[in-house]
């Protein structure tokens, strides 16, 4: 799920800022020892890594019940349940 829609699903707003502005704040910010993130994470908050399931379904003869976004909803109903 694209980020955008991940802060809209939690009400939340989102706003996109340049991956340059981030990696300055983020190495300030360490230097200052405000926060224990550098801006080598940026790159992984950019890419966010992708799994396939390819395996699952091919060598196992598992396919998943629910899709990413369905999994996602899922977690966030059992969040509103924690409250």
């Amino acid at each position: 799920m694209p980020l955008r829609a991940i802060a809209e699903a939690m009400g939340k707003r989102y706003v996109e800022i340049p991956s340059g502005v981030v990696k300055s704040a983020l190495g300030a910010m360490k230097r200052l020892g405000v926060t224990q993130y550098g801006p080598e994470q940026v790159n992984f908050l950019r890419y966010r890594p992708v799994l396939s399931n390819r395996r699952l379904k091919e060598e196992f003869g598992y396919t998943p019940r629910k899709t990413s976004e369905e999994t996602f909803f899922f977690f966030l109903e059992g969040r509103r349940g924690e409250a």
